[in-house]
């Protein structure tokens, strides 16, 4: 909860922080910070998947009981407020980087406690202990998807790479094509602030 809260804060921050207007030395202004933000969660969620694989081959190779009863108790109380908040971060703008990489935090949680509450009644049903470790790494597979993606796109994005939206030829011949006197164009360079505000250089 410690790592999500101060994921969720760091988007929030990134927000606030990309309004602010550009200065004489960040002439583009803050809207990149709201990228960095989105790709540093991509990491920790990698960081989390990893933890969460470690552990689950620790709990197959030695597996210890678990008490199935408090297990679902506390998995269902946090499965009610994770829905809120995935629905609550959901409604907001889902084209931001930063916005996924807050969602996808959220989004961990979610599966890890329908993963528990799935274990919990195996568990309780059966005695079969090693079903835990088990969906935790399942849960763990599909964060490492979804983080890669968000990774995948927000790196291309800092490296100033040219959106997916975008075709650079294409944005040549537009220009040749509709500038009156225009005859050649050179070094047509398009990137990405933050994955909505494109901007082009020649």
């Amino acid at each position: 909860m410690l790592v999500d809260s101060v994921s969720l804060g760091l988007a929030w921050y990134a927000f606030h922080l990309s309004t602010r207007t550009a200065t004489a030395r960040l002439t583009y202004g803050f809207d990149r910070v709201k990228t960095l933000v989105a790709y540093t969660n991509g990491l920790t969620v990698f960081v989390i998947g990893a933890w969460i694989v470690y552990e689950a081959w620790h709990r197959l190779s030695d597996p210890s009981p678990v008490l199935g009863g408090p297990m679902l108790g506390v998995a269902i109380i946090g499965l009610v407020v994770n829905i809120v908040a995935f629905f609550v971060l959901h409604g907001g703008d889902r084209e931001s980087l930063n916005m996924r990489g807050a969602i996808l935090h959220v989004l961990g949680d979610l599966l890890g406690s329908v993963a528990a509450i799935a274990a919990a009644l195996v568990i309780l049903a059966t005695g079969w202990y090693p079903i835990d470790p088990i969906l935790s790494v399942l849960v763990a597979l599909l964060l490492f998807r979804s983080a890669w993606m968000l990774v995948r796109e927000s790196g291309h994005m800092l490296l100033e790479g040219v959106p997916a939206s975008v075709d650079r030829d294409d944005v040549s011949t537009d220009l040749l094509q509709n500038v009156r006197g225009l005859v050649d164009i050179h070094h047509v360079h398009v990137w990405s602030m933050d994955g909505e505000r494109h901007i082009a250089t020649l």
